[in-house]
């Protein structure tokens, strides 16, 4: 069946469907009743003719036949009017249409006589035997004995037959009629019990639906099916009208869930948008505090410097400004960070002993001069009922205290500030700081502790500050599950209230860092130093072996763990970005060895931020130095990891005093003197170092430059990483401050790095012109630096960069290590230029040669 056809089929099923069930029905029963009608018809029809053509046949060939016997004599005797006076005879029979009698083919006799008919030959010859379907013929021999006489044909009309059918047609009429009265009785009935019931059924259930009323109900109006069904459906809406109520009210109890599950959605993208927004305030405080420092650091450093020399009075008082100054905005930095801890949930108290006397102590001494210079009376009054040791946070407590009495001073012009500390109950201790200054409105207590706020705007222009002193306070007295208030009145002063618990102790407090260094004994440690740059590392060994400590370079992690499986170790100074393997892989890796996880690591980084320090901390590392490296901080760090083990960082009693000063023919120096001999302490090492640093930071700002070229934004990253570290150690300040913000940059989106990279070069050009111009003045000694590096490691990256070029690889890294190891072991620097050079022509045989040739000037 193709696809039209199953189409029309379905077209007329639906024709069919969408007709009443009323007029389907009538149809239906008309059309079966029709149908048996005709089959009927048609079936008594085909047998009534059958029927009567094959009587009226057999009768008209009787007929013949007796004729033909009646005829014999006439025909015998040649007699035709005895013949036509037999088939006269016919005339009885009103269907005879004619009779014929031949004798030898010629017409002998005729019914009736006026008929002309053929001879029998022309009839034979023509086979014309009336071939009409409205009569009948018969013929019948004429015979005497076996001799046959003549021929005679008999011709009837079919007008009984037609009567017949005319009869059949008149009874047919009246069935009919009769039929379509009784279908239409039969309908009248179907439509007054089935169909009308069911059309009130319909409309009953279209008014439920469109008007939604489950209220309404149908009579029932007979015990039959449709009675039946009328129950179903009535007791189908009590059903339906009690799930409305349900369904209505579930319906309201979705909405409300699913506005509710709308509102903790947002809450929580709310919340996730705070966090991030949170944590992105945080990362920006961290760098804005690292950069920040650097050149506040600067600034007071060089105003420590103007300040020890030979300045006017007017000068000095200028300096001391910008020294306050700067102070103060660091101060001003420290609260800002800090309000970002405590929002985040970073900042962690200690509880340890301490003395608290020496802490208020501490806190007036520390406003003194401030209190004198404003003719301020400021007093301390201490309870008898006090101990002497406390367990709590000293650090933050004296951030409290310092806090309120720095506030009181500041909008206090005349009169007295007094601290009162007294015992408070239930283990607290009570502190008051009373003024007599400006005083505080009523109306403004309530926002004295919020972010960044004062009771006027005018305050911060007349006694200047930032508003983050009360709210610091407030939220460390909090995190002491302390109490803070205020009670002030305008014009007579204000009285800062806190009770805070601290328990009673009889353990002593923990001398100092410095304390515990001092007393320290000498002892030599052995410490591991992981650094991939050559001037760090000498820095770092020479300092660390000027004080009786034993030190094992290595150039990165994956040498350093080889280094700490054959030896023995105190301690692990591990850069954290380092070429193979970096530190924090190193450090990870040697946790994991049963030795490696009681030697303290300590990490060199470059990075403040605190979700990298605590990645440190994961690392298994104990603590951090920053770069560039500052050699007291080291030392501090060092001597606070190792005091479990009485091993001194520095001997006590030392002579830490500088020798006579550097350079002091020249006027004007490329790096700060002071901080270069403070790390360096040897001059000769030191110039040796500047002289490597020069002759290589030409070349790497060249290689910066192609790395930019080639939109290689990680060689960039790396290498200034490198020179950046290296400048800060040589204290070329100069040109480590324009390599470190040029580094920022390419942090930065959006930013023309070749803007930067003229910037920076021009900075490092500089540095290399005026470094120049010095070491021709003061040239490094000529020593060889051979006994200060381990040959055999430079032998072992020899023949690990001479197998790797035997097999056609190329190896940057493993290039620029030994390159730097073959220099600082004395090779004549054209051979080891010939070496890198023939590299980078990718002449691998010619710098098998060449580095053979260098590796001969080793030292046995």
């Amino acid at each position: 069946m193709t696809g039209i056809e199953e189409q029309s089929q379905e077209v007329d099923c639906v024709w069919w469907k969408r007709i009443s069930i009323r007029y389907r029905l009538q149809f239906s029963l008309f059309g079966l009743a029709l149908l048996m009608l005709v089959v009927t018809v048609i079936s008594v029809s085909w047998l009534v003719h059958d029927n009567f053509h094959h009587k009226a046949r057999q009768d008209l060939q009787i007929l013949a036949n007796v004729l033909a016997d009646n005829s014999r004599a006439a025909l015998a005797f040649n007699d035709p009017k005895s013949a036509t006076k037999v088939l006269g005879a016919l005339n009885e029979n009103p269907h005879i249409e004619q009779a014929a009698i031949y004798q030898n083919g010629k017409l002998f006799a005729v019914y009736p006589t006026d008929q002309n008919l053929p001879t029998l030959e022309a009839v034979q010859a023509s086979q014309l035997q009336w071939p009409d379907v409205n009569y009948y013929v018969a013929t019948a021999p004429i015979a005497v004995g076996e001799q046959v006489l003549g021929s005679l044909i008999v011709k009837t009309n079919l007008n009984e037959w037609n009567d017949i059918q005319f009869g059949l047609i008149k009874l047919f009429i009246v069935l009919f009629v009769f039929l379509l009265l009784v279908t239409l009785a039969l309908s009248w009935w179907l439509k007054v019990n089935v169909t009308h019931p069911l059309k009130d059924l319909s409309d009953w259930a279209l008014k439920v639906s469109r008007n939604k009323d489950f209220s309404l109900r149908i009579s029932k109006r007979s015990g039959d099916e449709v009675g039946m069904l009328v129950d179903s459906l009535n007791s189908m809406i009590n059903e339906l009208s009690q799930q409305k109520h349900i369904l209505s009210f579930n319906r309201r109890l979705q909405n409300e869930i699913v506005e509710r599950e709308k509102v903790e959605k947002d809450l929580i993208n709310m919340r996730n948008r705070a966090e991030a927004a949170s944590e992105a305030k945080s990362r920006f405080l961290a760098n804005m505090s690292h950069e920040i420092r650097t050149p506040m650091n600067a600034i007071i450093g060089f105003v420590d410097v103007l300040l020890d020399m030979d300045v006017t009075d007017q000068q000095r008082s200028h300096l001391d400004t910008v020294r306050r100054s700067a102070k103060l905005l660091h101060r001003l930095l420290n609260d800002i960070l800090d309000v970002a801890k405590m929002e985040q949930g970073k900042l962690v108290l200690e509880h340890i002993p301490f003395r608290l006397q020496s802490l208020l102590g501490d806190v007036v001494k520390t406003f003194e001069v401030n209190a004198r210079e404003k003719g301020l009376l400021l007093s301390l009054k201490i309870s008898d009922g006090l101990s002497e040791n406390y367990l709590g946070d000293p650090l933050r407590l004296n951030q409290i205290l310092v806090n309120l009495v720095g506030n009181a001073i500041k909008f206090t012009e005349s009169g007295a500030v007094v601290i009162t500390v007294k015992p408070a109950a239930d283990n607290h201790v009570h502190f008051a700081i009373r003024d007599t200054g400006i005083g505080i409105p009523k109306d403004k207590l309530g926002v004295i502790f919020a972010n960044f706020a004062q009771a006027d705007t005018s305050i911060s222009r007349t006694h200047g500050g930032s508003g983050l002193g009360t709210t610091i306070s407030k939220q460390l007295v909090g995190l002491m599950d302390g109490e803070i208030w205020v009670e002030s009145e305008l014009g007579v002063g204000s009285t800062f209230h806190c009770e805070i618990p601290l328990v009673e102790t009889d353990q002593q407090p923990e001398a100092s860092v410095a304390k515990r260094i001092a007393s320290s004994p000498v002892q030599g440690l052995r410490i591991l130093l992981a650094e991939d740059v050559a001037e760090n590392a000498e820095l770092i060994r020479i300092r660390l072996e000027e004080v009786g400590h034993q030190v094992t370079h290595v150039w990165n992690g994956q040498q350093a763990l080889e280094k700490f499986a054959g030896a023995e170790f105190d301690m692990v100074l591990m850069d954290v970005q380092m070429p193979v393997m970096d530190g924090l892989t190193a450090a990870r890796e040697l946790r994991k060895q049963t030795r490696g996880q009681k030697v303290p690591i300590l990490a060199l980084t470059a990075s403040v931020m605190e979700e990298n320090r605590m990645a440190c901390r994961a690392a298994g590392m104990n603590g951090f130095v920053g770069k560039p490296v500052v050699i007291d901080e080291l030392f501090k760090e060092m001597s606070a990891l190792m005091s479990g083990k009485s091993a001194a960082i520095e001997p006590p009693g030392a002579d830490k005093s500088p020798e006579k000063a550097w350079f002091s023919d020249i006027e004007v120096a490329p790096f700060n003197v002071r901080k270069a001999q403070s790390n360096w302490r040897k001059k000769e090492v030191f110039l040796r170092s500047l002289q490597s640093f020069i002759d290589r930071l030409g070349p790497d700002m060249s290689a910066v430059k192609r790395a930019l070229e080639n939109e290689d934004l990680n060689e960039v990253r790396k290498i200034l990483h490198a020179l950046k570290g290296v400048a800060g150690n040589l204290a070329l300040e100069d040109c480590y401050q324009a390599l470190h913000h040029f580094n920022i940059e390419l942090k930065a989106e959006d930013t023309d790095y070749k803007t930067g990279f003229t910037v920076a070069n021009k900075a490092v050009q500089r540095c290399i012109h005026a470094c120049d111009a010095l070491l021709e003045v003061h040239p490094p000694p000529q020593i060889s630096l051979a006994l200060e590096v381990d040959v055999s490691l430079v032998r072992e990256h020899v023949q690990e960069l001479d197998q790797k070029l035997g097999l056609s690889q190329f190896d940057a890294e493993l290039v620029e290590q030994t390159a730097k190891l073959l220099s600082a072991a004395g090779v004549n620097e054209t051979q080891v230029n010939k070496v890198v050079k023939n590299i980078n022509d990718f002449d691998f045989e010619k710098a098998r040669k060449a580095l053979q040739e260098a590796s001969m000037s080793l030292p046995h």
